[in-house]
């Protein structure tokens, strides 16, 4: 019984470093979408910087 016990903890362990993990890599996923939002803000200005240089 105390083995069974002393898995389960194992276990409870393995899964909360696991949910530590998935959530670690969600909140970069959620910075990198932050990024590379910004990255095509700015992408979106330079694009209509050379449109207006073009024209001229």
């Amino acid at each position: 019984m105390l083995e069974a016990v002393n898995e389960v903890k194992k276990l409870e362990i393995d899964l909360d470093r696991a949910t530590i993990q998935c959530n670690n890599l969600n909140k970069k996923i959620i910075l990198d979408e932050d990024q590379q939002k910004i990255i095509k803000e700015k992408l979106a200005k330079m694009d209509a910087i050379l449109d207006t240089l073009k024209i001229k």
